[in-house]
């Protein structure tokens, strides 16, 4: 078990276990951790079941390890690894909240495939049947967080065997994307205009002013939140020759443990680090008139601004937080009343949808989003594109033909859509519309 005691000097808890001998030494292993003064009964007690998880894995004493200590230890070393702390989270949350109270304390060794089979389908349980009530997609990244720990300490040496061998994981469907609908879709952008077109007269203003030009950049750009909160002024420029954003540095809404701050950076999620998305000539002047005025607004508080000075910020010239930016978006959709469901996300999908149904290709959806690979994209909006299979059966219709008598195509209706904004037929109808 492990000791606490307190830093005479500061008064900081200082923990400390026995973790066995190290073999390359011959001496005690002794491992520790410090927690602030003000640390709470809670967080001691967290920090003392993390060090003995760690203790009791590192001596291998199987009366000792517990799943829980066994998970534990593994988010530590995964802590101290490059791990992303975007993954890292929900890890830990995942951990906290439904494998430590479920099946922490059973003994690691006496853990098999229907304890974790179990444990799964009380993870999928309603909550009123006594179960977590989560998502088949939740459950399954619960598997492949214990998947990916049961392998990593086997592989390490540190347990024997990986008790997931044989377990059965709830599959989930992944949901359709949603776009905006062109109601939905003209009410944004008829008050993104209205927004845009104010002038700033005070701190207000130029805030409300600035996430409108942040929601406009989105809907043309296609970006993620954390891409929005990291941009800064560098990343926007001339680029071949158009103005563009350079994705090169992403906000998470994780804790930093060093800095204290609810925010911490990681690298763009793209293979690309550098990703480069072009805008059109409207949305650059609207970012380059949003520029002159952000640099005013920021000169009158004092603040000098360079290259590092954040894209969209507040008038003070501090960063948005990734968070921010969804939780205001969703005030702004309840002030419009659009459709349940409509979320910052939306118009990332609502940009790409609209661009396949006016002719892009899968690759340029993929490199504009900056997916690692075009079956991601593939994977989130192939059904968007009929027009694939369409393609190969009219390849095979040409074979039929060629094997008997010519025969004419009977006639029947078309059906054009219009765009909400253009009022202009879809691309990929104009043809039909013409025939």
């Amino acid at each position: 078990m492990a000791s606490i005691t307190r830093d005479p000097r500061n008064n900081h808890v200082i923990i400390r276990a026995y973790a066995g001998v190290n073999p390359t030494t011959g001496k005690d292993r002794i491992i520790s951790t410090t927690l602030p003064a003000e640390a709470t009964v809670e967080e001691v007690e967290e920090a003392v079941a993390e060090l003995d998880a760690r203790a009791a894995v590192t001596k291998k004493h199987s009366s000792l390890m517990t799943v829980g200590a066994v998970v534990l230890y593994y988010l530590e070393i995964c802590e101290l690894s490059e791990m992303s702390p975007a993954t890292l989270e929900p890890y830990r949350s995942y951990t906290r909240r439904h494998v430590v109270p479920r099946i922490g304390n059973v003994l690691f060794e006496q853990a098999e495939a229907s304890t974790f089979s179990t444990f799964y389908r009380e993870l999928r349980r309603p909550k009123e049947d006594g179960g977590a009530g989560l998502a088949a997609s939740t459950v399954e990244k619960v598997h492949a967080m214990l998947s990916g720990c049961f392998n990593k300490l086997k592989a390490d040496g540190l347990i024997d065997k990986n008790p997931l061998i044989g377990v059965k994981v709830p599959r989930g469907t992944a949901p359709e994307v949603s776009p905006l609908m062109p109601n939905d879709f003209s009410a944004l952008v008829t008050y993104l205009k209205r927004t845009i077109s104010k002038p700033v007269e005070d701190d207000a203003g130029f805030e409300a002013y600035m996430f409108a030009v942040l929601l406009w950049s989105d809907l043309n750009g296609g970006f993620r939140r954390g891409e929005l909160a990291g941009f800064q002024l560098s990343h926007w420029g001339i680029r071949g020759g158009e103005w563009s954003f350079r994705v090169a540095r992403v906000l998470i809404q994780v804790q930093d443990k060093k800095s204290g701050k609810p925010t911490t950076e990681k690298k763009p999620k793209s293979l690309k680090s550098k990703r480069v998305v072009s805008m059109d000539e409207q949305s650059a002047a609207i970012v380059n008139a949003y520029v002159s005025v952000m640099r005013m607004v920021l000169s009158d508080h004092g603040v000098a601004v360079g290259d590092k000075t954040p894209m969209f910020c507040h008038a003070d010239g501090s960063e948005l937080e990734p968070r921010e930016i969804t939780e205001k978006f969703g005030d702004i959709a309840y002030e419009l009343k659009l459709a349940k469901g409509v979320h910052l996300h939306t118009l990332r999908h609502t940009h790409a949808t609209y661009l396949i149904e006016h002719g892009a290709t899968i690759k340029d959806i993929q490199e504009r989003l900056g997916h690692a690979s075009s079956q991601t994209t593939m994977d989130i909006y192939g059904h968007l594109l009929p027009g694939r299979d369409a393609e190969t059966a009219r390849t095979f219709a040409g074979i039929v033909e060629g094997m008997g008598e010519a025969r004419t195509a009977p006639t029947i209706g078309g059906y054009a859509p219009k765009c909400p904004l253009s009022g202009k037929t879809c691309a990929r109808f104009n043809n039909q519309e013409q025939g």
